[in-house]
C-alpha cells in the first residue's frame, strides 16, 4: 500500500515539474498572464494546455506534449493581433507570418480583418510547421510555412 502511495506522488510530483516547464515555456514566448493551465489527454498522449491573455485580453493558448514539453500547437482566438509570439527551434514568429498573410490577402496591417490564426505541423502539408490564418474579410484561409515565411497556399 505505501509503495502505491509513494508511485502516485512520485507522478503527480512530475506532472507538477512537466507543467511548471509548460508554463514557463509559454511565458517566454508571450507577454500575459495565465489564465488557464490543465492536463489532458488528447490522441492517447498527454498533453498541457496553457491558456494565456495580454493586457488588450487577446488569448493565446499553447499546448505541449508533457512527456518532453515540446510544442504540438499555439493558437489565438481572440484579437486584437498586435501582440508577438516568440518561438524557438528555427520558427518565425507570428508578427512576421502575420504580415505575409495579411499581403497575401492585400489587407493593411493596421486594418486586417483577421478572425483566428494556429501554428501546428501539419499533415497536409507534408508535416511542416504551418501557420493558418483565418480571415473573415476577404473569407480566406492563407497558410504559411512557418520555417521560411513561403506562402504554402490559400483557402476561399
Amino acid at each position: 500500500m505505501l509503495i502505491t502511495a509513494t508511485a502516485s506522488c512520485s507522478d503527480d510530483n512530475d506532472i507538477d515539474k512537466a507543467k511548471e516547464k509548460a508554463i514557463k515555456k509559454a511565458q517566454e514566448s508571450f507577454d500575459g498572464e495565465i489564465v488557464k493551465s490543465y492536463r489532458e489527454k488528447d490522441d492517447g498522449k498527454w498533453v498541457i494546455k496553457i491558456e494565456m491573455l495580454n493586457k488588450s485580453l487577446a488569448s493565446v493558448e499553447f499546448e505541449y506534449l508533457e512527456k518532453d514539453i515540446s510544442l504540438i500547437e499555439v493558437k489565438g482566438e481572440k484579437g486584437p493581433f498586435d501582440y508577438d509570439v516568440t518561438l524557438e527551434d528555427g520558427l518565425i514568429d507570428f508578427q512576421q507570418a502575420k504580415e505575409i498573410a495579411v499581403n497575401e490577402v492585400g489587407n493593411s496591417l493596421e486594418n486586417d480583418k483577421m478572425d483566428s490564426w494556429s501554428l501546428e505541423e501539419d499533415d497536409n502539408f507534408n508535416h511542416k510547421w504551418v501557420y493558418d490564418f483565418e480571415f473573415y474579410i476577404p473569407d480566406k484561409d492563407v497558410y504559411i510555412d512557418a520555417k521560411n515565411g513561403d506562402v504554402l497556399g490559400t483557402d476561399s
